[in-house]
């Protein structure tokens, strides 16, 4: 069975990672993937 990442983008991955070290908060995560993915995150 295939995975499905969360953050299944390069670019989505470089601006969180770019983050990484400023205490990003789920909120900030959340809008980045919006504004990347042009929809929200899928809960499980």
């Amino acid at each position: 069975m295939p995975q499905n990442l969360v953050l299944d983008t390069d670019l989505l991955r470089a601006r969180i990672m770019a983050l990484e070290y400023d205490h990003l908060t789920e909120a900030e995560i959340r809008r980045i993937y919006m504004e990347e993915a042009g929809k929200a995150p899928r809960l499980h």
